[in-house]
C-alpha cells in the first residue's frame, strides 16, 4: 500500500526502476525513507508502503507527458524537503550498421533514451522551479556518449544529445533564485540485460561483440547492486559538484 508521508517529504521520481540499475536505485531510495515512484513498463516486484508503480511506455509519445504530470501534481508541494528525478530508463537497439537500421528501434530508443527524459525534465522543472528544497536532476548516460562504437550509432548520439541537453540545463539553472543540482553518471559496463542483448547480436552485425562476450566470461562486468550504491552515495555528497560523474 502506497503511503503518502505528510512530514516533510523526500520523493524520488525514476524511470526503468523495475531491473537493473534502476531496480537497485530504486531500492536505496526506499532504505533511506524516500517516498518513490516508479515509471516502467513493468512491475519492479517490490513490496514497500513508500513505493507506486506506475506502467508506462516511454516509448509510447503520447502517454509520457500526461501520466508523469497527473502524478507531479497528486504531490503536496509544502511538504516535499528534497525531490529526486533519475532518468534511468533506456533502449540500445538497433545494434546494427547505418544503413542496415530497423527504423521502428531508431523511433523507440530515440524517444526513450532523448525525447521522453527532455520531456520529464521539463515538466519537472515547470512545476518545481519556485520550490525552495533540495532538488536535483540525475540522467543515467553512458561513456559512449563520448565516442563512436560501431553499430551503436543511434545509442551513443541519443546518449550525446542527452549529454548536452544536460549542459544546457546546467546553465540555465546557474540563473535561478532556486536551481536544480543537474548529474549525469556514466556506470561503465554493468551486468545487466542491455549487456545480454549486445553479447546476442551477431558478429556481422556487431565487429566488436567479442569484447563483451569475454568481459562477461572473464567476469569483468560490474553489478548492479555495487554501482546503484555508489550513484546514490554520490548523489547524497554535497562537496561533489561535476556535472558528469564516472563510477
Amino acid at each position: 500500500m502506497f503511503i503518502e508521508l505528510k512530514l516533510r517529504m523526500k520523493v524520488l521520481f525514476i524511470t526503468g526502476g523495475s531491473k537493473g540499475i534502476g531496480k537497485e536505485l530504486l531500492k536505496q531510495f526506499l532504505d533511506n525513507d524516500y517516498l518513490c515512484y516508479n515509471f516502467s513498463r513493468t512491475s519492479s516486484k517490490l513490496i514497500h508502503s513508500n513505493l507506486k508503480e506506475v506502467v508506462i511506455d516511454l516509448s509510447i509519445y503520447d502517454s509520457v507527458f500526461p501520466t508523469f504530470k497527473n502524478e507531479l501534481e497528486l504531490l503536496e508541494h509544502k511538504n516535499i524537503k528534497e525531490i529526486l528525478l533519475i532518468n534511468n530508463a533506456g533502449l540500445i537497439q538497433p545494434i546494427q550498421p547505418i544503413g542496415s537500421l530497423d527504423e521502428l528501434d531508431v523511433f523507440k530508443t530515440i524517444q526513450v533514451n532523448y525525447i521522453s527524459p527532455i520531456l520529464l525534465v521539463n515538466c519537472f522543472v515547470s512545476q518545481y522551479q519556485d520550490l525552495n528544497s533540495l532538488k536535483k536532476i540525475i540522467n543515467i548516460s553512458s561513456g559512449a556518449a563520448n565516442y563512436p562504437i560501431k553499430s551503436w550509432s543511434i545509442y551513443c548520439s541519443s546518449k550525446a544529445a542527452l549529454d548536452m541537453f544536460a549542459k544546457t540545463l546546467l546553465e540555465e539553472q546557474k540563473q535561478k533564485r532556486f536551481p536544480f543540482e543537474i548529474i549525469n553518471f556514466y556506470p561503465g559496463k554493468v551486468d545487466t540485460d542491455m549487456q545480454q542483448q549486445i553479447r546476442e547480436t551477431s558478429k556481422i552485425q556487431f565487429p566488436d561483440v567479442d569484447i563483451f562476450i569475454d568481459a562477461k566470461e572473464k567476469d569483468n562486468l560490474l553489478k548492479p547492486n555495487d554501482v546503484a550504491k555508489k550513484i546514490y552515495l554520490s548523489i547524497k555528497n554535497t562537496s561533489d559538484n561535476e556535472l558528469f560523474r564516472r563510477i
